[in-house]
């Protein structure tokens, strides 16, 4: 599912984009309301692209990988974190 200029558009497996129904807005919405946090996350463009360069090479898009890392990262770190 994918948000375009406030249109959403559902990409099937041909790759084909129809218009979904108001329902599915609606779940769609709702889900995201109650699943998802949004984390800002501002970069110089030069990082940015070294950043992309490095997902491109893992072929990862840079919202993937920037979880992937900070995930990882975490991971490395729970000996610190007793409550994670």
């Amino acid at each position: 599912m994918y948000i375009y200029k406030n249109m959403y558009y559902n990409r099937n497996k041909g790759g084909n984009t129809d218009m979904v129904s108001e329902a599915q807005k609606r779940a769609t919405q709702k889900y995201v309301k109650n699943n998802i946090k949004r984390i800002p996350l501002d970069v110089s463009k030069s990082e940015y692209e070294i950043i992309k360069m490095a997902a491109g090479k893992l072929d990862m898009s840079v919202n993937g990988f920037i979880k992937a890392v900070v995930l990882d990262r975490i991971d490395e770190l729970k000996g610190y974190f007793d409550h994670i």
